[in-house]
C-alpha cells in the first residue's frame, strides 16, 4: 500500500523514519563540514535515537559508510536539536538520556490531528522527568517566559486559537 495512501498511519509512522533518514542524509552526508550548521528534527528526532546502535555498527563493519566521516554516527547526537513530541513519557525519557536536555526543544503539532493541544503542559506534568530537566529544558524556559502572557494566552483559548502553550 502506497504510503501517502492513509495520513495518519503516514503521520504516526511515516514522519518517525523520515526524521531518522534525514538525519543519517545529514551525519553521512558532510555535516561535520558544515561548522555552526543547526539542525532541529522535529517529532523528537523520531527513530534515530533508537537506531544509533545498527548505525554505529554498520560504521564499524562497513569501510563505505566510515568513508565520509571520521567517528561514528553516535558522535552527531548533539548535533541536533529535537523537538520534545514524542507523545510518550519513556519515548521522551529516552531521547533526553540520549541528547540531553539542552538538545531537545519545544514543538507543535499545530493544526495536525495528532497535536497536542497544550505540548508545555504535557512536559511539565510529567512525572518520569526530573524538575531539573524540566527546567533545563527549552521547554522549561518556554514555560518561565509564558507566565507573563497569561492573560494574553487566554485572550488566545477565547478566540479559539489552539496549539499555544499555557
Amino acid at each position: 500500500m502506497p504510503r501517502g495512501s492513509c495520513s495518519i498511519r503516514s503521520n504516526a509512522s511515516g514522519n518517525l523514519a523520515d526524521r531518522a533518514v534525514t538525519s543519517a542524509s545529514f551525519v553521512f552526508g558532510g555535516m561535520d563540514r558544515c561548522r555552526g550548521l543547526k539542525v532541529c528534527l522535529a517529532d523528537g528526532a523520531g527513530y534515530r535515537c533508537f537506531g544509533m546502535g545498527r548505525m554505529d555498527r554498520g560504521w564499524q563493519l562497513r569501510c563505505e559508510v566510515r568513508m565520509p566521516i571520521e567517528k561514528p554516527p553516535r558522535a552527531f547526537l548533539r548535533k541536533f536539536y529535537e523537538d520534545y513530541l514524542t507523545h510518550s513519557a519513556p519515548a521522551l525519557r529516552f531521547l533526553i538520556v540520549s541528547v540531553g536536555t539542552d538538545r531537545v526543544v519545544l514543538g507543535t503539532d499545530w493544526r495536525a490531528a495528532t497535536r497536542i493541544d497544550w505540548p508545555v503542559t504535557w512536559v511539565l506534568s510529567l512525572k518520569s522527568l526530573t524538575q531539573e530537566e524540566k527546567e533545563n529544558s527549552s521547554c522549561g524556559r518556554t514555560w518561565s517566559s509564558c507566565r507573563g502572557f497569561k492573560n494574553s494566552l487566554s485572550l488566545w483559548e477565547r478566540a479559539g486559537v489552539r496549539g499555544v502553550a499555557a
